[in-house]
């Protein structure tokens, strides 16, 4: 492996505040490191804290609706000799271009909870705290109070009704109501109108938020911090709530408003987080704007069962990613990272692993990863020619689970040593066993870059990360079946069947100086919702896509 020593260049990240910084060598550059991981629990609920501390100077041309840009109000490149590069190139406009990617905001992918308010609300853009002295206004403790107070009550109703999507308005104490100026939404209020100051009304946010909050909407804009509160809801097959409203000390610990069972609740498994601003997601995950969110359950209780206790939490993590610091649109030259550069993994260029001849170990690999896919074609061996895997001196591997949803038993048992696809955003849990009389003492895990299905027979296979075989101690077997299966993951019967839909993909050829126009049902995305399902009902869906 060689070293490799990177220009430095400003990039946006997700950090936990109270986390030392990582340490580097002297000479070295940091790495852009994936966030903090995240660990809930089914059933729990998650409340956290979110604030952009981003400096927007570091990221001159990139704005947003309350941001002086440049142009059109995308985001600007050129090249050299001063060639015009994106968005000319392309043909983009604002606001459907590459723009505002100081603006922050948080999806949890992958999670069945809230998607509005303060829920997986992927629409809230937070846009950075005000500056003085080049540091943040606005930290943790600016909204430390008003947050506490909001956590308290959010888990007070949440945990009464798993159903309950509260807060709905920004009437609903204690974040609001914006006349109140001591109240969250009060202080954001003054924060937004200040920051409207001196700009033309195209650029202005306080009256978007303004109209959708008379209009009883959930409105879009912030400055500085976020406060994120939604459940993780646990599946019961009884009828939910089994009793009338819980009293304590002759208070009553919320609202009922919903007696009916939940069809499915949040599966146990690895699931992940990342920046998801509309117009800047592509920027935001390039730069390392991800993170893995483990959310345990029974899954992990049969595992650690088996291994030991609280095994699971001690098994490796694989965040892998495409670094860069521009999107393909932007690049006049060449660079793309369709197919390469190489994976990061947990921000380094592969990494070392330790394991014992004979261990078992489970890897949680997340592909967050904007654009290419990794195939692994199987697990390492020590001759790679042969056909057969040889435990004693191979690896083995058993998969567990794909994008956060465990395998039935049945497939898990059919997975040894089987090839397996991540495309960009999927998740494998991924059982690893080491060679009992490994012929070396290093092997390299290797993948293909692949966004296509036809790459795999060109792309050459590149390490993703080695594994380094030391010490010694006693052979570790496979689970012999899978952890129990969750009764709501069980198939759909055609009984369960409440409406169909059919939708349909298509590209059409780029019109003269524009991109290639994406449609869904004839129809361009336009941040409008396309679908609508309801909670508790089944559909069955055809997708064709008629792109020639």
């Amino acid at each position: 492996m060689k070293h490799q020593v990177c220009q430095p260049q400003y990039v946006r990240y997700f950090a936990d505040p109270a986390a030392p910084a990582p340490v580097v060598a002297p000479g070295d550059y940091s790495n852009p490191l994936p966030g903090p991981t995240l660990r809930a629990r089914v059933g729990d609920v998650v409340e956290l804290t979110f604030l952009n501390q981003i400096n927007p100077a570091d990221f001159g041309d990139s704005i947003d609706r309350a941001e002086n840009g440049i142009g059109n109000g995308c985001d600007q490149s050129t090249g050299s000799g001063g060639k015009q590069g994106y968005p000319a190139n392309a043909g983009d406009v604002f606001p459907d271009c590459f723009h505002g990617s100081s603006t922050g905001n948080i999806h949890y992918h992958g999670t069945h909870t809230n998607p509005n308010s303060t829920g997986d609300n992927v629409l809230v853009e937070v846009r950075p705290s005000p500056r003085a002295n080049n540091q943040p206004t606005i930290t943790e403790q600016t909204f430390k109070d008003q947050f506490d107070k909001f956590f308290a009550e959010c888990e007070r109703r949440l945990r009464a009704d798993p159903l309950d999507e509260w807060p709905r308005s920004w009437n609903d104490a204690p974040l609001g109501p914006p006349s109140d100026p001591n109240t969250y939404v009060g202080m954001q209020m003054q924060l937004l109108q200040a920051y409207d100051n001196d700009r033309p009304p195209s650029q202005q946010l306080w009256p978007i938020d303004k109209a959708q909050y008379e209009q009883g909407r959930w409105p879009q804009y912030y400055i500085g911090a976020y406060p994120y509160c939604f459940r993780l809801p646990e599946y019961t097959s009884n009828a939910w709530p089994p009793a009338p409203p819980a009293v304590h000390a002759g208070v009553e610990m919320g609202p009922i408003a919903h007696t009916v069972s939940l069809v499915m609740g949040q599966s146990p498994g690895t699931f992940w987080y990342h920046a998801h601003k509309h117009g800047s997601t592509a920027i935001n995950v390039a730069n390392g704007m991800t993170g893995a969110f483990i959310i345990e359950g029974q899954y992990d209780d049969d595992l650690n069962a088996f291994y030991g206790a609280g095994w699971t939490r001690t098994q490796p993590l694989l965040v892998i990613n495409q670094l860069g610091v521009t999107p393909n649109l932007e690049r006049v030259g060449p660079g793309r990272i369709d197919k390469g550069p190489d994976f990061s993994v947990n921000g380094r260029l592969q990494p070392h692993i330790k394991m014992r001849p004979g261990e078992v170990q489970m890897w949680r690999i997340v592909n967050t990863s904007g654009r290419s896919g990794a195939f692994f074609a199987g697990p390492p061996k020590s001759d790679p020619t042969a056909k057969a895997v040889d435990p004693a001196k191979d690896f083995e591997w058993r998969q567990l689970a794909q994008d956060g949803v465990q395998f039935a038993d049945a497939n898990y048992q059919k997975s040894l040593n089987e090839s397996f696809l991540m495309a960009a955003g999927n998740r494998v849990d991924l059982l690893v066993k080491a060679p009992t009389q490994p012929a070396r003492k290093s092997f390299d895990v290797l993948v293909q870059h692949a966004v296509a299905k036809a790459d795999l027979a060109t792309a050459v296979p590149v390490p993703l990360i080695t594994v380094d075989i030391e010490g010694s101690g006693p052979e570790m077997q496979f689970i012999k079946q899978a952890p129990r299966f969750p009764a709501d993951l069980a198939d759909i019967t055609d009984d369960e069947i409440q409406g169909t839909k059919s939708i349909v993909f298509n590209s059409l050829p780029p019109p003269p100086g524009k991109p290639m126009q994406h449609t869904i049902d004839g129809r361009p995305y336009n941040g409008d919702v396309g679908q609508v399902v309801l909670l508790n009902k089944a559909e069955e869906w055809t997708i064709r896509n008629t792109t020639v």
